[in-house]
C-alpha cells in the first residue's frame, strides 16, 4: 500500500521433490544440566505442486536424511536422523478448487543436552534435510533436493499477565522501530542492522515493536543472533474487503517466512 516491490526477485525451478515451507518445532526443551534431550519436529511440503502424493511415492526407494548442527564455531553435528521417504510422508487434503492430494513430510528428532535461546543467550543451530536416492535408475531421475531452517530451541507461553521463556518468567524490556533510516531505506544490509540493533541491546532493549511495517528477513535474522523479540504489524487503516484480503495473504505469507526464527 506504501510502496512496491522492493529487494531481490527470483525465478526458481523446483524439482517434483522440491521441499517447501521447511519448519522447525520445539515439542519439549529437555536440559543441558541432565543432559536430557529437546524433540524437535520437522516438517515440510512435498513436490512441485503438479505431482500428487501416489505419483511421488513411486519415485523409487528414497531416504529422508536429517541433520542438526550448531550455529558457529565447527558446526557441531548434534543429532543425525535418516528414515525412509515412505515412512516420513503423509496424504493431505486437496486445496481449494484443486483435485490434487499434496504429500507432507513429518518427523522428530532428538537434541541431547540443548542450549536454548533466550534474550541473555541466543544460542542457534541449523536444521538440514537431504532426499537422496538409493543409487537405482530413478536416482539419474530424482537428483538430490535440499531444504535448510536456522532456528533457536525455545518455547514461549503466555500464563495471566506473565511471558514464559522456556518455563520462566520474562519480562520484555521494549522499544519502537518507525522504519526511520534517514540515509538510506530500505537499507537490507547486515552491517546496517546489526548497528541499529546492537545500538539498542547497548540500551538493555531486547524487544523491538515494529510500527506498521515488517522488515526485511535479514532483520529478524540479526534480532535472533544478538537475542531480541519482534513484534511486526501490518499498516492499521479503514480497509475495503480487497484490502483486507490482501493483508491476510500478506501476514500468512510472512509467518510461513519467519516461522523458524527465534525471534
Amino acid at each position: 500500500m506504501w510502496s512496491g516491490i522492493w529487494g531481490s526477485v527470483a525465478l526458481v525451478r523446483r524439482s517434483a521433490l522440491a521441499l517447501t515451507q521447511f519448519t522447525v518445532r520445539t515439542l519439549s526443551l529437555g536440559d543441558e544440566q541432565s543432559a536430557a534431550p529437546a524433540v524437535l519436529e520437522l516438517t515440510a511440503w512435498l513436490g512441485n505442486g503438479h505431482a500428487d502424493h501416489a505419483v511421488l511415492l513411486e519415485l523409487g526407494a528414497l531416504t529422508l536424511e536429517s541433520t542438526i548442527t550448531e550455529h558457529g564455531g565447527d558446526g557441531r553435528v548434534v543429532a543425525q536422523q535418516a528414515l525412509s521417504l515412505r515412512d516420513a510422508a503423509r496424504e493431505e487434503g486437496a486445496t481449494s478448487g484443486s483435485m490434487e492430494t499434496r504429500t507432507h513430510l513429518r518427523l522428530s528428532v532428538a537434541v541431547p543436552s540443548p542450549k536454548l535461546w533466550s534474550p541473555r543467550s541466543p544460542n542457534l543451530y541449523h536444521a538440514h534435510w537431504t532426499i537422496r536416492s538409493d543409487g537405482n535408475a530413478d536416482g539419474a531421475r530424482v537428483g538430490r533436493s535440499h531444504a535448510h531452517a536456522r532456528f533457536g530451541i525455545r518455547q514461549l507461553n503466555i500464563s495471566g499477565q506473565y511471558f514464559l521463556l522456556n518455563g520462566k518468567r520474562h519480562f520484555l524490556v521494549g522499544t519502537g522501530d518507525d522504519f526511520g533510516y534517514p540515509t538510506e531505506a530500505p537499507p537490507q544490509n547486515l552491517s546496517v542492522y546489526r548497528a541499529r540493533l546492537g545500538a539498542m541491546k547497548a540500551y538493555g532493549f531486547d524487544f523491538v515493536r515494529l510500527h506498521s511495517h515488517f522488515e526485511s528477513k535479514m532483520y529478524f535474522d540479526v534480532a535472533a543472533e544478538l537475542g531480541f523479540f519482534i513484534s511486526p504489524a501490518l499498516p492499521g487503516t479503514a480497509w475495503s474487503a480487497d484490502c483486507k484480503e490482501i493483508a491476510l495473504r500478506t501476514w500468512t505469507w510472512w509467518i510461513n517466512e519467519l516461522r523458524n526464527c527465534p525471534s
